[in-house]
């Protein structure tokens, strides 16, 4: 297990175990947590890479933009 912080570049880097725990509370929170699980793992890369797998991107509603390091994208400055 290792955790890396660049505080000039601002990025984390971890790699380990994920655990997943159930929590206790009342019924309405645990709707609220499945909810916010649900929303985390469709915007999740996990998400899309599955649905790219299952030739499925478009019936899932996601979409991927074709980029060439050619071109520049819509509203791109260099500075």
């Amino acid at each position: 297990m290792s955790f890396e912080f660049d505080p000039i570049k601002g990025t984390m880097y971890y790699t380990g175990p994920s655990v997943f725990e159930p929590m206790s509370g009342t019924e309405a929170q645990q709707t609220a947590w499945e909810n916010k699980r649900v929303d985390a793992y469709n915007g999740s890369m996990m998400s899309f890479l599955r649905a790219c797998l299952a030739n499925n991107v478009s019936r899932a509603n996601l979409r991927y933009l074709n980029y060439s390091e050619h071109q520049q994208p819509v509203g791109h400055r260099t500075v």
